[in-house]
């Protein structure tokens, strides 16, 4: 499986990460802030 890295996971990547799931990629996210909205879509994060 293909990895993608997304740097950010704010509330304004989300769709992003969606999106790149749809595609049937894995999402990492990271984020300076540990409570980012993104990390419950993430695979990893």
């Amino acid at each position: 499986m293909i990895n993608v890295l997304s740097v950010g996971a704010g509330k304004e990547q989300i769709q992003s990460i969606i999106e790149v799931q749809r595609l049937g990629l894995k999402v990492n996210a990271i984020d300076g802030n540990e409570n980012s909205e993104g990390f419950s879509v993430a695979e990893i994060g």
